[in-house]
């Protein structure tokens, strides 16, 4: 019989820090978003339209 797998303490912290960054990420964005006024989200997405079209249709263009 082989033995169970067994978390080092090591890997356990390592694993601990990437969901804490994880978790910290979600409540840094929501902080930036609040920041940004409504008319702010459309203007930003505009230049990115094109690319967005042609990542739809690979090889076609």
């Amino acid at each position: 019989m082989s033995e169970s797998p067994v978390l080092s303490p090591r890997h356990a912290l390592l694993a601990l820090a990437v969901v804490a960054v994880w978790g910290t990420n979600f409540v840094v964005i929501r902080l930036a978003l609040d920041q940004f006024p409504p008319f702010f989200s459309p203007g930003f997405a505009s230049p990115w339209r094109p690319c967005r079209a042609c990542s739809f249709c690979p090889g076609r263009g």
